[in-house]
């Protein structure tokens, strides 16, 4: 990939907006903790929202969208973190049930599961050897 394409990849994914940025960080961030060996991917669900908690208000305030008119400060904190955790648990509902179902017939998202579930993997313990 040229430095032109990488750049245009990126200003692709920052206009994507808050929603859309938020879910796809989500499911990135998910993947990132997958490959992780000593994390237990049964918390994913909790990493997902409290991630999506986290980007949703800061996407929505880079964005300058999402404010009304008559709201406080720390209204629009609290419902912008609350539509992020709706929208991180979105994420993992859909990665869950939909992404997860299809990632091994997407040629690319094949071979980059099957690598995060090598580096994910435990290594082999070695037995103790007998004591005399």
């Amino acid at each position: 990939m040229t430095p032109d394409q990488i750049e245009s990849w990126v200003k692709a994914v920052m206009n994507l907006g808050s929603p859309l940025f938020t879910i796809l960080g989500c499911i990135v961030v998910g993947y990132f903790f997958r490959a992780m060996p000593k994390f237990n991917n049964d918390w994913l669900w909790c990493v997902c929202g409290a991630t999506g908690a986290i980007i949703f208000p800061v996407m929505a305030y880079a964005h300058r969208s999402l404010f009304a008119k008559d709201e406080s400060l720390a209204e629009w904190i609290v419902r912008t973190v609350i539509m992020g955790l709706i929208l991180g648990m979105g994420s993992w509902a859909f990665h869950d049930k939909i992404l997860s179902r299809v990632e091994d017939k997407i040629p690319y998202l094949k071979d980059f599961v099957a690598m995060i579930d090598r580096a994910g993997d435990k290594p082999p313990t070695q037995p103790k050897p007998p004591t005399p």
